[in-house]
């Protein structure tokens, strides 16, 4: 997904997937510097509540995308 899109799927609070793994929602969409870069990452809240893992939305896709 993109970060536009990114962007809409944490504002409906809807499940997203990663790595094969279903993450609660994106909590959060920014910026991390490194080698000199901005590449941008989501941060993912697993379904325990607690912020577990910072993504590239290009590895993030809604759960019916990956059946």
């Amino acid at each position: 997904m993109t970060l536009q899109e990114a962007d809409k799927i944490a504002e409906q609070a809807l499940p997203v997937v990663s790595g094969g793994v279903t993450y609660e929602r994106i909590v959060m969409i920014g910026y991390k510097y490194e080698s000199g870069r901005k590449p941008p990452f989501v941060r993912l809240r697993d379904k325990n509540g607690n912020s577990f893992t910072d993504a590239a939305p290009s590895m993030c896709k809604l759960p019916e995308e990956t059946e």
